[in-house]
């Protein structure tokens, strides 16, 4: 099997772990493998034991951020109720990145991150998850091809750090 071909077969099964995620707004997934075998996955979504974004108050909200006056949240995204744009209104986003998840789970599981790659279904990770990874010792990230102007920040510190970044084509992932 080719490289891009275990590419494509770990960023749909990052993609299927994703579609299970609680988040109202984005479902992303991502698997950590090392020597070819997924030993850890993650998905968007609250942490551990924590109440989802439908399971809390209108209230709740209402103490974070003023403009929230609606009756009950159903369906929706808080942030996309109030309009915000995509990174915009993270103070009222409990969900924790896929990526900072897949390490989470290795580390509460006592599974080394050192030496593994991290397949992202989602664009280049942002920078706190680029952080993260650089911390955790992963040498490799595969993600969706984005712009190259993309998230300048996350490239500039993977490069720094010497990570390796393969950005596959959504098209090639049928």
């Amino acid at each position: 099997m080719s490289q891009i071909d275990k590419d494509i077969r770990f960023l749909k099964i990052a993609k299927l772990i994703g579609e299970s995620s609680k988040c109202m707004s984005r479902k992303i997934g991502s698997v950590l493998v090392k020597e070819g075998c997924i030993v850890s996955e993650g998905r968007n979504g609250p942490p551990c034991n924590t109440k989802h974004c439908d399971e809390r108050s209108v209230e709740f909200y209402s103490t974070i951020e003023s403009a929230f006056s609606l009756e009950k949240i159903v369906d929706r995204c808080p942030r996309k109720i109030l309009k915000y744009s995509s990174g915009q209104g993270l103070h009222l986003c409990i969900a924790q990145h896929s990526e900072e998840n897949v390490i989470n789970q290795a580390a509460r599981n006592g599974i080394s991150t050192l030496g593994a790659s991290i397949y992202c279904y989602c664009c280049l990770p942002c920078k706190n998850c680029m952080g993260s990874i650089i911390n955790a010792g992963i040498k490799e990230v595969v993600c969706l091809k984005v712009k190259p102007d993309y998230d300048t920040y996350s490239r500039i510190l993977a490069e720094e750090a010497g990570i390796l970044v393969r950005e596959i084509d959504e098209s090639e992932i049928k």
